[in-house]
């Protein structure tokens, strides 16, 4: 079982005799709509660890956005100790600490591993699984989970995403409404872990 779509014909072609892609999931005991309120709204947050090619998107939301953009996640604040210009550096956030962080943030970027090649992460569950509107790159499987500026926005440039965030900031009532949207899509097409375990051992069944 893996959840890189990429990985199936090169472990076939390494002698593995069968191998099933999975999607990631969510645990919705961690991944729900969190009623913990934050006196403070960033309209553009990530919570995810830090990546050297992560770090140039957000000198430029920094920039385009000052003061306006947090991440949470670990090494950033160790990695760049004198921080990132117009851009709040926090600490990582698990767990039901997640979902209230995700509230706390008007746009959720779903950012992808390039080293791992990801084209979906498990991020891609639990931000709309939390609630969050989810601003996440362009992939085949992230357009086969969610529509695009229904369910969510996604891009495939810098300027894309930039393009985005201002639409988000100019008509923020729809974006609620596809945060809402991307909600139900997720929470109701059988994406949890157990959902997942069902569907490994219903194929394990069958061999």
């Amino acid at each position: 079982m893996t959840t890189k779509r990429h990985n199936v014909p090169e472990l076939l072609a390494r002698g593995v005799s069968n191998v099933e892609f999975v999607f990631s999931a969510y645990d919705p005991a961690w991944h729900h709509i969190s009623y913990r309120r934050s006196p403070r709204k960033w309209s553009i947050g990530f919570v995810g660890n830090y990546r050297p090619d992560r770090v140039e998107i957000f000198r430029t939301l920094g920039s385009e956005f000052p003061d306006q953009c947090a991440i949470y996640g670990p090494y950033w604040r160790r990695q760049l100790p004198r921080g990132i210009p117009g851009v709040h550096l926090s600490g990582a956030r698990y767990a039901e600490d997640f979902s209230t962080t995700v509230s706390e943030i008007v746009a959720n970027l779903v950012l992808l591993n390039s080293d791992n090649r990801d084209t979906h992460t498990c991020r891609s569950f639990e931000v709309p699984a939390a609630g969050g509107l989810f601003v996440g790159e362009k992939t085949h499987e992230h357009e086969e989970l969610l529509t695009d500026e229904k369910e969510c926005f996604l891009f495939s440039s810098e300027q894309d995403l930039i393009e985005i965030l201002h639409r988000i900031r100019r008509f923020p009532e729809t974006a609620q409404q596809i945060a809402a949207a991307g909600h139900r899509r997720v929470t109701t097409s059988g994406h949890t872990y157990a959902d997942r375990a069902r569907q490994i051992m219903q194929r394990l069944d069958l061999e």
